[in-house]
This record gives structure tokens, C-alpha cells and sequence, in this order.
């Protein structure tokens, strides 16, 4: 019943991960055996001696607890401390890297070396498991200040969900097994889970890069906004949910505004100002829904989540469509006040929510993208302060300086290690408002001449 193409004639090996000229000339049938396997008891950070037991136990319940919320990433009914242990040595090392990080900094160093010897092997060895893929993801949520490989990392993670198959998912060649029991029920949507999660990420490190995405948009992932009504829900489901819906609406409609659609748009005002309203819409019933929803179960973490998502992507889709700040100037004479004004609510937003008691210890253990997100809010406002004409500055200047004040407290606050995120953004965040003032303090000084 199979076809003529490449992959439907040669061994079928070749479409399950194993494409390589062995299997390609292969004169057996079946699978070959592995000739690359990772020494559980050898690899195994505990057996190792660079961590013992004690502390592997608080750090994985410490990533469970505060890290996973954040990226939705491990069913905590499936990926118990025994379960990722004898699973994958390689999950198993980012999981308490990623922990120690923020936990127990002196542990943290040994782990992650660990786990980057465990990466580099998997890729000489070609492995690939559900397992491996959370593993580069992990490894690149909390990164060292200096790692810039979270794209190419990404980009090699997805690889090889494709090669699993995960993108026919919602199709006859990917579904779950029949009569399924609950264990390998909760291993299929860790796949489903996994394959959402690359989509997330995919989509939002080529909104923040302007790189090009790799997952394409499918009746799977379109029809996702109810994966979370499942018997075996877990509570990071429903942010996943709300994370997949989102960029399915910016990675479209942001697409959109760079059309030549749009940019015929833009001679015609009215129509352009429409264009905007309809999608800035579109992202507030977008929060209104998820905030809903995420309150009715899920993590604290949440309830802060989707309205900081929510604001930076208004701010991406009204920051969109101003003109280069040389040009603010004109303001009154173009259709850009509005999009200014809505700019600059979502970015005060923003800061709003990160310095709010509720959230402010939160944020202690937010992945690396989320301070992206919060340094592009802070610069964006120093800009507009700097750019904008004195009317429109005159209102703006006291709570956007407020606001990054406010956030560099909160930051200053955590005391977090050195090195970590939240101890540079709290050193960028205090650089940028001494900045500010001296560019004031010298502006002034140049009028007064």
C-alpha cells in the first residue's frame, strides 16, 4: 500500500530516525542493535559522587515545585525522582543543573558540566528520546550569561522531534495506542506536550530573533486550545494551552503586518488603525480567556503568566507599526499616537506586574526569556522618553521611570547569586536609569547653551 517516494521504498528505518547508509543498503530486516548506549549507573549524577542523594532529591522537587510551572515542560504524575532517573542520566542531570542554578549555586556548576558532556554524547550518538529533547530544552530556559546556543539548540531539538514523528500528531501515523493504561496514556501526552512546547518556543525565539521558524502550523496544533480537557490534565496544561494559542495568533497576525497588505494599509489610515484594533482584540480576549482559565487551576505563577504575555505582545504589535523615533516628532500629523500611547501602556504593564507583591518573588525563578521580555519593555520606554515630543513625554516620563524603578527594587530584593538572571537584570535595570539621567542631564545642559 505504500508509494514510490524515496522514504517508501527504502527500509523504513530511514523515516523512524535512523536515516543513515547503513540502513539505506541494510540486507536484514528488523531493527539493527544499538551500538551507542548511555551507562545509566555510570552516567548517573549520584553514582558520579557530584551530588549525593539528599540534595538530588530537594534539588528535583525544588524544579518541580518553582521551575516546571514556569515552562510547563514534566508531568508531575510521570516524571517522578525515580521515573527520570532511571529514564534518562541526561534529563535527569539538566533537571538538578537547572535547579541548582537557583537552589544551590555551588552545586551547580559540577551538574552542568556533567550535563553538557551527557548533550555532547547524545549527539555523537544519535540518540533520541522524548527525554533527550527536555533535556536541550532545559538546558537552555536558565542559560549562563555568556551561552548564546539556544537557537541552534532548539533548532536541533526540534530536528529530532521530527524525526520521532511528532509532526504527524493528530494523524493516523501518531497516535496514541489502543487500550492504552494510564502510564503509557501520560507517556503519549508527554510527547503531545513536548511537540506543543517546541512549538512555543519555536515561534517565540523567531519573534524575538526575526530568524525563521521551523514548525509550521497544522489542524493539530490549531485545534489545541482544549488539549487540556484530558482526564490526566496536569496544571501546567492549560498555560501550555494558552502559550500555543497566543503564538498562533501573534506569528499569523504579526506576518500580517509586515505584508504588502499592510504596508499598503499604512497610506490609508483609518483602514490601518482598524487593521491594529482588530488584533490588538483578538490578544485582549486571548487574556481574558487564559486568565480565566489558568485561575480555575494552576500554578501562581500562571495568574502572573498570561497577563505579562499578554502586554508584551500588545507591546510588539503596537510597537510594530510606529515609525523610527527620528520621526516621532511628527507625531501629530500621524496615525501613530495612538499606537504610542498603547505602546506604552502595555510596556508600564509589564513592569506593573513584575514589581506587584502578588508576583515579585515570582519572578526569582522565571526562565531567561521573560527578562528578555522585561529589558525590551525598559528599553523601549527610555527610548520613547528620549524620543517623543515634550507634550506627550511630560505624561509619560514620572510612572515609565517609576516603573523600571520599581522593577530594579524587586530585582534587588531576590539577592539572587551572581550570575543568575535576575542579578544582571537588576544591574541592567539601575544602568539604564543612570543612563537615562545623564542623556537628560545633557540635554538640558545643551538647551541651557
Amino acid at each position: 500500500n505504500r508509494g514510490f517516494r524515496l522514504s517508501d521504498i527504502l527500509n523504513r528505518q530511514i523515516t523512524r530516525g535512523d536515516f543513515s547508509l547503513q540502513n539505506v543498503l541494510s540486507t536484514e530486516h528488523g531493527n539493527a542493535p544499538e551500538e551507542c548506549n548511555q551507562n545509566i549507573s555510570e552516567n548517573d549524577p549520584v553514582n558520579k559522587g557530584l551530588v549525593n542523594l539528599h540534595f538530588a532529591t530537594e534539588l528535583f522537587g525544588g524544579f518541580m515545585k518553582h521551575l516546571n510551572p514556569f515552562i510547563s515542560q514534566l508531568d508531575p504524575s510521570l516524571h517522578t525522582f525515580g521515573y527520570v532517573r532511571e529514564a534518562s542520566c541526561f534529563l535527569f542531570t539538566a533537571v538538578l543543573a537547572a535547579a541548582a542554578k537557583l537552589l544551590h549555586p555551588a552545586l551547580q556548576k559540577p551538574l552542568l558540566s556533567h550535563a553538557e558532556e551527557l548533550f555532547l554524547e547524545s549527539f555523537r550518538c544519535g540518540l533520541k528520546s522524548p527525554e533527550t529533547v527536555q533535556a536541550i530544552l532545559i538546558l537552555t530556559y536558565w542559560k549562563e550569561p555568556r551561552d548564546n546556543r539556544v537557537w541552534l539548540s532548539v533548532g536541533h531539538a526540534i530536528r529530532m522531534a521530527i524525526e520521532l514523528g511528532w509532526h504527524n500528531l493528530g494523524s493516523d501515523a501518531m497516535k496514541p495506542p489502543e487500550n492504552a493504561s494510564d502510564r503509557q496514556a501520560m507517556q503519549f501526552r508527554n510527547i503531545e506536550r513536548t511537540w506543543l512546547v517546541l512549538f512555543v518556543y519555536d515561534r517565540s525565539i523567531s519573534l524575538q530573533t526575526g530568524k525563521p521558524w521551523m514548525i509550521e502550523r497544522s489542524s493539530y496544533l490549531e485545534s489545541v486550545s482544549n488539549w487540556h480537557l484530558h482526564p490526566l490534565e496536569v496544571a501546567n496544561d492549560r498555560l501550555l494551552c494558552a502559550f500555543v494559542s497566543l503564538r498562533l495568533i501573534t506569528s499569523t497576525h504579526f506576518e500580517m503586518m509586515t505584508t504588502q497588505y499592510a504596508q499598503h494599509q499604512r497610506q490609508d489610515p483609518s483602514q490601518f488603525r482598524s487593521l491594529l484594533r482588530v488584533l490588538d482584540r483578538k490578544i485582549i480576549n486571548w487574556q481574558r480567556r487564559w486568565t480565566e482559565t489558568v485561575s480555575e487551576r494552576g500554578e501562581d505563577c500562571h495568574a502572573f503568566l498570561v497577563p505579562f504575555y499578554g502586554s508584551y505582545a500588545r507591546l510588539l504589535l503596537f510597537t510594530s507599526s510606529l515609525r523610527a523615533s527620528i520621526r516621532l516628532k511628527d507625531i501629530e500629523t500621524s496615525i501613530d499616537t495612538e499606537a504610542i500611547w498603547n505602546s506604552y501602556s502595555s510596556a508600564v504593564d509589564m513592569l506593573k506586574l513584575v514589581s506587584d507583591p502578588s508576583s515579585s518573588q515570582l519572578v526569582y525563578f522565571a526562565q531567561d526569556s521573560v527578562h528578555v521580555m522585561i529589558a525590551y519593555a525598559t528599553v523601549f520606554l527610555i527610548k520613547l522618553l528620549l524620543s517623543a515630543p515634550s507634550y506627550i513625554r511630560i505624561e509619560m516620563e514620572m510612572p515609565a521611570l517609576d516603573g523600571i524603578r520599581n522593577t530594579a527594587e524587586v530585582f534587588d530584593k531576590l539577592q539572587a547569586p551572581a550570575g543568575t538572571s535576575c542579578a544582571l537584570q537588576a544591574a541592567f535595570l539601575h544602568n539604564v536609569l543612570i543612563q537615562h539621567e545623564a542623556m537628560r542631564e545633557q540635554r538640558s545642559s545643551s538647551r541651557s547653551h
